[in-house]
């Protein structure tokens, strides 16, 4: 339903900077990295250093260092070039080792007019897919593609303790992607992009912004022990009249709002994975909060290794489920859509939906002695749409994931194996 492409200012010159080919790409394939000479050190400086790319845009850096590096000052120039070809960097970033970088300023000139300017790219302790820190100062600047105007802005960007390797490295053999990137801390603040939306049509665009997000987690080895992301203020905010505005404007909005807070922990020795929040919330809408415990599930579930994922997945279970909806507004403009849809009241709405919940969660539930107060409490819930909280836990303390899926053609007994409780307003 959503159609988002949004067009940086020439997405090859952008490719072709430092920022994105070394920052992205650090940690590419240590597999396969190259060992480091023995007491090499070697220093290497750009001077007036320029790319173009192949739709006309420019690169410049007027200045960069690279010290302790084991990359020769002609390779770094290779890495740095917009259309060098994707096995050549990929060789290159496979035996990229840096002691400290800096590129004070990177410029890119699209063909079409317009600047965007890196300020301070730094980055320290880079090492065969690990990163000790890479910093950014902030991104500012305006240009034009073939498709429109682009603006861009953005705020400082740190990473720290990062080893990137599998989420971004094994090109070779995708499937052996690790889903979890091991990424210690990382935090951006301050974007802010608007650029033409290529699917809605000419002269249309959208506008994309993010005050903040921060990401620290904490590992064993290679395993999580704990992590967080909290992201504060996304805005999604499409031209009028395109598809994804028509969607938001059939409940009365005219952009997206998002706040959003993930934390887990996992237990090694009791191969528990908990998720203890996942809330998203949306201006003048509401929050949907999820929490869950998840039992046997195998260490492998972090390895590289996709069979052995699935496989740590499919030995695990459930131990227990919440879900929580907080209404700040998304209920009252659903039933304003639906009745003006049926050119009735809302009141009228809600009573069938009462209704409706009264006749169909009981027979839903398989006539479960719990199916009556789960639906009296939707029905409370939908008379005064505070909040609405669902519980869901296993009769045995355990459902299996390879029972839901050997029971996938019975839904009743699936059902059956479960305590599905409510509680409206509280």
């Amino acid at each position: 339903m959503f159609h988002l492409s949004l067009r940086p200012a020439s997405r090859a010159a952008l490719a072709g900077a430092s920022l994105l080919t070394l920052a992205l790409s650090l940690g590419a394939f240590p597999h396969g990295a190259a060992a480091w000479p023995v007491g090499q050190d070697d220093e290497v400086a750009l001077d007036d250093f320029t790319a173009t790319s192949k739709d006309g845009a420019v690169m410049t850096i007027k200045h960069a260092d690279f010290k302790g590096t084991n990359l020769s000052k002609e390779e770094i120039e290779k890495l740095l070039t917009p259309d060098t070809s994707s096995e050549d960097k990929a060789a290159l970033m496979q035996k990229l080792k840096v002691g400290e970088m800096s590129i004070p300023l990177i410029d890119i000139a699209p063909k079409e007019g317009g600047a965007i300017h890196i300020h301070d790219v730094f980055g320290k302790d880079i090492d065969a897919g690990k990163v000790g820190k890479f910093t950014i100062s902030g991104v500012d600047g305006s240009g034009s593609d073939k498709d429109g105007a682009v603006s861009v802005k953005a705020g400082a960007l740190i990473m720290e303790n990062a080893d990137l390797a599998d989420a971004l490295g094994a090109t070779k053999d995708p499937k052996q992607i690790s889903p979890l990137t091991h990424l210690g801390h990382l935090s951006w603040e301050g974007i802010d992009v608007t650029g033409p939306d290529k699917d809605a049509g000419p002269g249309k665009t959208i506008h994309v912004a993010l005050g903040s997000l921060e990401i620290h987690n904490n590992y064993d080895g290679d395993v999580l022990k704990d992590g967080a992301t909290t992201l504060k203020g996304l805005l999604i905010e499409p031209s009028k009249g395109t598809e994804f505005a028509n969607s938001l404007a059939i409940l009365g909005y005219t952009r997206v709002e998002l706040n959003a807070h993930i934390a887990a922990h996992y237990d090694k020795g009791a191969k528990k994975l908990s998720l203890d929040d996942f809330t998203l919330d949306g201006a003048n809408a509401g929050a949907i909060k999820l929490k869950a415990d998840f039992t046997d599930i195998d260490s492998s579930l972090f390895g590289a290794d996709a069979a052995a994922r699935l496989g740590a997945l499919a030995g695990g279970g459930i131990a227990a489920i919440e879900v929580r909806f907080v209404n700040a507004g998304l209920f009252e403009k659903s039933v304003a859509y639906f009745a003006a849809q049926q050119k009735t009241t809302p009141e009228d709405v809600k009573k069938q939906w009462a209704a409706a919940a009264g006749q169909m969660l009981p027979a839903v539930l398989g006539g479960d002695p719990s199916a009556l107060k789960v639906a009296a409490e939707t029905q409370k819930f939908i008379a005064a749409p505070t909040n609405l909280t669902i519980g869901v836990h296993p009769k045995s303390g355990v459902f299996k994931f390879s029972d839901a899926m050997g029971g996938a053609g019975d839904p009743t007994a699936l059902i059956g194996a479960l305590d599905i409780v409510a509680a409206a307003n509280k």
